[in-house]
């Protein structure tokens, strides 16, 4: 019983993410609503799906309109209604609950293509009597796995991915049509939003399911997706109070992140490789003593900062110097000169401390150990001598329990927002 328990609770929740980010999986319409007098911007999709940005913030969730109402839910649980009061294909006129008139304008775009849609997908590679397998429907696995890791799959993992699908296939054909259907409903929610915020909630979501659900059901862990994942990435903590994960990738990014945000401050120094494990080891040894906020900082960092490379990219050098001009004006941060070389130089660097975290950490606790000391203890000692040493460290470390309200304010403010997060190789 506590086997097919686990494996509902798991199903559930995939189920209630699908049902949450995605009620229909066939659009391909996204209507961009701006408010005349403010320029907020309101994206709906055919689908049910909105996202906002304006001066007031930037939210997105699910919609309905039910006569002349029109609800608004955002991921949070937040409701809001406003009254149509005039509606075509080219305006709309809103009134809110307290009689505020809002008056937009229409343009219609193209949902993005999606990868797994190409011609060269579209072909059967098995039958079971009647139904048919396409090689469509594996690469949407294989672009769920790369969006998940952050990188392509090789050869061989595909390989494995569709021989897993074609098992399940035979076996049961209509309950795996059903699987790929809710993985790609999710997939274009997931695209549609166009947030890495939202894809990072996204994964900590699933493994928090997959992470519980193997805990009943070890099984789990022997599932092709499970496997990939594993190789790819490594599960450093996990708070079950808040259903949060750092992963070796996490702690990789936000030390991207934090140098980068130094760099943006004129602070154009790097971590040595003993400072880079140092912050690792304060990020592993921590995780669980941080708030909400604090952990979703870290447990976010491997999207947030990938957001903020694909959108730096995106800007061209004099929109980039005045980005950083923009960022230390807001910080009120005066005669702290970088250009935008500095910072691209920065970021093409690629810092590693290590890939093998756990070893590092396995390093730690044997010294600490070693030295009669508990590793907080341990890794207090350590970092006094190298602040002893380095500047850098100590500025860095000013922003290490930060919330992510910093990062994620770097990358609204970072180029037109109009940023594709799909990941195709």
């Amino acid at each position: 019983m506590k086997k097919i328990s686990s494996l509902k609770k798991l199903k559930k929740s995939l189920l209630l993410f699908t049902l949450i980010y995605s009620s229909s999986i066939y659009s391909q319409e996204i209507t961009t609503w701006v408010e005349s007098n403010t320029n907020a911007s309101l994206q709906l999709s055919t689908d049910g799906y909105f996202q906002y940005s304006g001066n007031d913030g930037q939210f997105q969730g699910v919609y309905g309109i039910q006569g002349n109402t029109m609800s608004l839910q955002d991921v949070n649980g937040n409701i809001l209604q406003y009254t149509i009061q005039s509606y075509s294909e080219s305006e709309m006129v809103l009134m809110d609950q307290f009689g505020a008139i809002y008056n937009f304008i229409s343009t219609v775009i193209s949902a993005h293509p999606l990868p797994w849609e190409q011609d060269k997908f579209n072909k059967v590679i098995e039958t079971n009597k009647d139904d048919q397998w396409l090689e469509s429907y594996t690469q949407i696995y294989v672009n769920f796995v790369q969006l998940l890791i952050g990188q392509p799959l090789s050869i061989t993992e595909i390989n494995d991915i569709r021989t897993s699908n074609l098992v399940d296939f035979k076996n049961n054909p209509q309950s795996t049509y059903t699987d790929v259907s809710q993985t790609e409903a999710a997939l274009k929610q997931l695209y549609s939003l166009n947030n890495a915020e939202a894809i990072a909630l996204f994964r900590e979501e699933l493994f928090a399911s997959l992470i519980e659900s193997a805990e009943q059901n070890p099984a789990i862990n022997e599932t092709i997706l499970m496997k990939i994942y594993s190789t790819h990435v490594s599960i450093l903590h996990y708070d079950p109070q808040t259903r949060l994960s750092l992963s070796n990738q996490d702690v990789e990014a936000y030390i991207n992140y934090l140098q980068f945000q130094n760099m943006l401050m004129g602070q154009a120094v790097t971590l040595t490789n003993k400072e880079g494990q140092m912050i690792q080891m304060q990020l592993v040894n921590g995780f669980g003593k941080m708030n909400l906020q604090q952990q979703q900082s870290v447990a976010f960092a491997n999207y947030i900062w990938s957001s903020v490379e694909q959108q730096w990219s995106n800007l061209n050098p004099e929109e980039q110097n005045q980005y950083i001009a923009q960022i230390q004006e807001q910080m009120n941060i005066e005669n702290m000169n970088v250009s935008s070389q500095e910072v691209s130089t920065s970021m093409n660097q690629n810092y590693s401390y290590g890939d093998d975290i756990p070893s590092v950490a396995d390093q730690y606790r044997l010294e600490a150990a070693q030295k009669g000391m508990t590793i907080d203890d341990y890794i207090a000692l350590r970092k006094r001598e190298m602040q002893a040493d380095s500047n850098m460290f100590t500025i860095m470390q000013n922003n290490m329990m930060e919330d992510n309200a910093m990062m994620l304010n770097i990358i609204n403010n970072m180029g037109d927002g109009d940023t594709y997060y799909t990941v195709e190789y």
